[in-house]
């Protein structure tokens, strides 16, 4: 299997009436581990989450090899959710696994009150679907709740704000990510970390993903510029960020898809919603075993690598420029001082 086949992207579900705004704040350099602020939940919020239909044999795990090949930092409740289940029969622990991701990676963190109903599923905050097993994506924030039936009155225009596809930890911490009002790490404004190769990243978009430019432009080239995006520097350890081979940027500097929460998430998710019932120093150290300080570090160190491979590179240019201009110069003194 290659990485292209592996690789799954999902996308940042904006209603029609905010895409106008949404690409008025794409752009320049600015902000980060980034939250579209004006979508974020208002503070000790009552969200209610339900599922609308139930997995299919269709909605496949991915693979811990595919996991591997294309990522890191796995998250340790993937060995736990995904032992209790036969691969074959992986779908039949789906929710259970969305619940428990839930209460284990994001309540801990936020002052929100997340709460799993089933008796009138359709007037839920944050609806979730299964039907599409090829696309997972999420709704970003507070639009979640826009087409449940307590806020649109009628059945007709009940829609689901989130769709999973497949199962694996990495992912569905991604979309509550995005239910948080979270948008992708790898459409950071702050500085150029990735260095597209923009021929090539279409090709590669359009053969793993289907896109067209416009859809590539809006989902992975086009970056936030404004104040209403919070956050973080670019973290290259974010669960927010995808996989990108190195081919597809200018300075070979590709990413890897992350499938657990660096400390950068962890400490601006509990920023964003500020006392949940754990600090996220001492969430950090016991989900992953690791302190806050020194996964920051971490990304820090990843950031500063990319960063350095990409000026180098402009450096080494600019050195071959001078020289080659130094010898330009001598060629035209010697012909003309004979």
């Amino acid at each position: 299997m290659s990485s292209s086949e592996l690789t799954k992207i999902c996308v940042e579900r904006l209603l029609p009436e905010h895409h106008d705004h949404y690409h008025s704040i794409k752009g320049d350099n600015r902000l980060s581990a980034a939250f579209w602020s004006s979508k974020l939940w208002p503070q000790n919020s009552n969200i209610t989450i339900s599922f609308l239909d139930d997995p299919t044999p269709a909605n496949k795990s991915t693979p811990l090899s595919a996991m591997n090949k294309i990522g890191r930092n796995i998250d340790p409740l993937q060995k736990t959710l995904s032992d209790a289940y036969p691969e074959n029969e992986s779908y039949k622990g789906m929710k259970n696994a969305v619940k428990t991701i839930v209460n284990d990676r994001i309540q801990p963190l936020v002052n929100l009150n997340l709460k799993f109903v089933d008796n009138n599923p359709k007037a839920a905050d944050i609806r979730i679907s299964f039907k599409d097993p090829g696309a997972s994506w999420s709704n970003v924030g507070t639009d979640s709740s826009k087409f449940s039936s307590k806020n649109c009155g009628n059945k007709e225009c009940v829609k689901p704000s989130m769709n999973l596809g497949w199962f694996d930890v990495g992912t569905y911490i991604h979309e509550f990510g995005h239910a948080l009002g979270m948008v992708h790490e790898h459409q950071n404004p702050r500085g150029s970390e990735i260095d597209w190769d923009v021929p090539k990243l279409l090709e590669y978009m359009e053969e793993t993903q289907g896109w067209d430019k416009k859809q590539v432009e809006t989902n992975v080239i086009n970056r936030y510029n404004i104040e209403q995006i919070n956050g973080s520097e670019f973290d290259p350890l974010s669960v927010m960020l995808y996989f990108f081979p190195a081919s597809l940027t200018n300075n070979n500097q590709g990413t890897k898809q992350n499938f657990s929460l660096s400390g950068i998430d962890a400490e601006w998710i509990s920023k964003s919603y500020p006392g949940g019932p754990m600090t996220p120093q001492d969430f950090y150290q016991k989900t992953y075993g690791q302190s806050l300080a020194s996964s920051v570090k971490e990304s820090q160190k990843v950031r500063e690598k990319m960063k350095g491979v990409h000026n180098w590179v402009y450096i080494l240019l600019a050195i071959t420029g001078f020289v080659l201009i130094g010898i330009l110069i001598l060629l035209l003194v010697k012909r003309y001082s004979k």
